[in-house]
């Protein structure tokens, strides 16, 4: 039986392979409008601010499928490593000291 001829690959044309659309993840296909969201605030510092309030629900019940809420928790995760928030600096006022006076003396007195 005689075999089938073998096309040969033509080098010279340009050749990409076929795309296939990428499947949607769970976030995309349960919550469109949280996913939207994300797009738009990833990489500010408003994306952090954004899930902490998903989180503690800020005066609404968000009931988020299993799949979404995996995706959020791993999407945060992310941007926290990539764009940690800034902690915040406490400067406590400085009380002038003279020496050999101890601050605490000054109250009470037996």
């Amino acid at each position: 039986m005689p075999s089938a001829p073998v096309a040969a690959f033509d080098y010279f044309r340009p050749h990409s392979p076929a795309r296939t659309a990428p499947t949607p993840s769970g976030l995309e296909t349960h919550h469109p409008e949280i996913a939207r969201a994300v797009q738009l605030l990833w990489g500010h510092a408003e994306m952090n601010l954004y899930f902490r309030r998903l989180w503690s629900g800020e005066g609404q019940v968000l009931r988020l499928h299993p799949d979404a809420l995996s995706d959020l928790m791993v999407l945060a995760q992310m941007h926290r490593r990539l764009w940690p928030e800034p902690v915040p600096s406490v400067h406590l006022p400085t009380q002038a000291r003279s020496r050999g006076v101890d601050p605490w003396d000054g109250g009470f007195r037996r």
